[in-house]
């Protein structure tokens, strides 16, 4: 289409204030890139690059992968509390490659890795609030209620980034990433904190 879609932003204007907006991750990768080389010297774009290429760089089935997601969900399956010895280093081992690949581990911390865990927290709930699969119970025939799928995200974002770290001896290098999840829960989720208040006092019970 030739015409520019009435009301999108101009991304390289007021950048990068716009630069998360942009959904399509191939133009964000070209946004980015038209910038860093108006600005090759520049230390912010410089990092924002390496965050992009550490998150989108890996090209899957003609698409471009997110290492962040994948990162997440690996991390769901590492939990260790019924393996043996052998199999639980085993999954220490993959778990320190599931952070790795969310940059909790081997990448330095800093305000922009800060910003795209949070889009990333955006990008997690959008996808599961929008997700048919994760909102199915009993074979996929029925569907949770909106509270349900509201518990069910607050106990996956607590398993992930604080109860299975925890058990690996990295809550806190997790630590950082789990308030992100948290604080991005609250504020997308219609009574996001009430939501998040009732899994607390559900999980201490425990």
């Amino acid at each position: 289409m030739l015409l520019k879609k009435e009301g999108e932003p101009e991304y390289l204007e007021d950048w990068p204030l716009h630069y998360y907006e942009i959904e399509d991750i191939d133009q964000r990768g070209a946004c980015l890139q038209e910038m860093l080389s108006r600005n090759p010297d520049s230390p912010e774009e410089q990092e924002r690059m390496a965050l992009f290429r550490r998150r989108f760089g890996k090209i899957v089935s003609g698409r471009r992968a997110d290492a962040f997601m994948h990162g997440w969900v690996m991390i769901k399956v590492a939990d260790p509390s019924h393996r043996l010895a052998f199999s639980r280093r085993h999954a220490e081992r993959e778990f320190r490659e599931s952070l790795a690949e969310l940059c909790v581990l081997d990448y330095p911390r800093s305000a922009q890795l800060e910003e795209e865990w949070k889009d990333f927290a955006r990008t997690w709930i959008l996808a599961c609030s929008g997700s048919a699969s994760y909102k199915s119970r009993i074979f996929g025939m029925l569907q949770s209620s909106d509270h349900v799928v509201a518990l069910r995200m607050a106990a996956e974002i607590d398993q992930v980034t604080r109860i299975i770290p925890a058990q690996f001896g990295l809550e806190q290098e997790c630590a950082q990433l789990h308030e992100i999840m948290r604080d991005a829960y609250v504020s997308a989720l219609d009574h996001g904190e009430q939501y998040w208040q009732e899994y607390s006092a559900s999980a201490a019970a425990k």
